[in-house]
């Protein structure tokens, strides 16, 4: 089994996240972060409720765009 740091390696963009922590400052990745998985609440709630494709399509556009910013751009 891998552990954390080679799988977190194999799938964050480490280039992303530092350009975050010098644009925002390293004091507050922690609460973009909280945010950003407040959203991923909000969008797995949405998606369960069985949207038109349309809907899918925009959860999955503002999904992408918010893990890029933390630099999953494999998600």
């Amino acid at each position: 089994m891998k552990d954390k740091g080679t799988i977190v390696s194999q799938y964050v963009n480490q280039i992303a996240v530092n350009q975050l922590m010098q644009e925002v400052g390293d004091e507050n990745i922690p609460v973009l972060f909280g945010i950003f998985c407040d959203e991923l609440d909000d969008f797995i709630g949405a998606l369960s409720s069985h949207p038109e494709i349309d809907k899918v399509r925009e959860i999955s556009h503002c999904l992408k765009s918010s893990a890029g910013s933390f630099g999953a751009d494999k998600l």
